[in-house]
């Protein structure tokens, strides 16, 4: 059942890349809306208590640091916003 679930969860975050880790998947795809300004996907994930605070393995980033790297300024307010 859980080897069904996983299936389709890349085991790293590239194809040479530090391992992700399934359960975390929520976070990765919160730093991935952040970093490319899904505003609707980032209000849904917040939703569901992800780790403001989690940093991914990759660049070592946080969803407000992509956000605030690609320049998506209300994406940053939300997440911000949502810390307190």
């Amino acid at each position: 059942m859980l080897r069904s679930r996983l299936a389709g969860i890349p085991k790293r975050l590239a194809p040479h890349g530090p391992p992700a880790d399934p359960d975390r998947i929520f976070d990765y795809a919160l730093i991935q809306a952040a970093a490319h300004n899904r505003r609707e996907v980032v209000e849904f994930l917040l939703t569901t208590g992800r780790d403001l605070e989690f940093r991914e393995p990759f660049f070592d980033a946080t969803a407000r640091g992509v956000a605030r790297c690609f320049v998506n300024d209300a994406i940053v307010a939300l997440l911000e916003a949502a810390a307190c």
